[in-house]
């Protein structure tokens, strides 16, 4: 995968405590980051959640970059993060989340157009996760249900990537998404802030022409810059370093 630049931030704070089981491994569909050098998810595993591709990109679609709001410059699209409800964390408990009990978690971004002109709509891309290898090998998924599924094609290879779409919107205005984070293995603990670090993300966004009805909608997907941002099992924002 071409022209890739990786940024990110690391945050913490205090541990928030599950608070129920509405949301568990047998009410969703994780999707791992298992794609071509773990860019993506597989073919299969969208087949085995019962998922489609809702769209096509292409190296030549128009792109933005998207990332912390703590960047500098701002990216195009800029992302602060807050922790919303923590279904499931077996590590706090004293075991080691797997695949048959992963962690499970909800944070709300809230995505902001730092553009000088309005922005039409768009996706909010998951092109991968752990960009800087801090969890080597690890599972490091999201729920396929609040996703949309985007099939980009480079070099030969296809790349399926996980989207959430975004509204049109103008100079300054904010829109918030829901972000179901599922990972199977131990996170990190940084003992001075009192949290479990779950894994970055590499984020882009792309825009959508205008679909006709009964086609495909074809989107567009810049893979120029990658924006990450790393979650604390906590409160806080994405703007906020440690």
């Amino acid at each position: 995968m071409r022209r890739l630049a990786i940024v990110g931030l690391a945050l913490a704070g205090a541990l928030v405590a599950g608070d129920g089981r509405a949301i568990s491994l047998a009410t969703i569909d994780p999707l791992y980051f298992n794609g071509p050098s773990r860019f993506g998810f597989t073919a299969s595993e969208l087949a085995s959640a019962g998922l489609s591709v809702a769209g096509v990109a292409s190296p030549l679609d128009t792109w933005l970059s998207a990332g912390s709001q703590s960047l500098t410059p701002l990216p195009t699209v800029g992302v602060d993060q807050h922790l919303a409800t923590v279904y499931s964390n077996p590590q706090a408990a004293g075991h080691t989340p797997s695949l048959t009990d992963p962690v499970i978690a909800d944070s709300t971004w809230t995505v902001r157009n730092n553009g000088t002109t309005p922005l039409p709509a768009s996706y909010l891309v998951f092109v991968q996760a752990d960009p800087a290898n801090q969890y080597p090998g690890m599972p490091i998924g999201l729920d396929g249900d609040l996703l949309s599924i985007l099939d980009y094609s480079y070099g030969g290879t296809d790349y399926l990537f996980g989207a959430v779409p975004l509204p049109a919107l103008g100079v300054g205005q904010s829109f918030d998404v829901t972000v179901r984070y599922v990972v199977a293995g131990r996170l990190d603990y940084d003992a001075g802030q009192g949290a479990y670090l779950l894994p970055r993300f590499g984020l882009s966004d792309l825009v959508l022409p205008v679909p006709e009805p009964g086609t495909a909608t074809a989107l567009a997907l810049g893979l120029v810059a990658i924006g990450g941002c790393r979650r604390a099992l906590a409160g806080g924002d994405c703007g906020r370093s440690s």
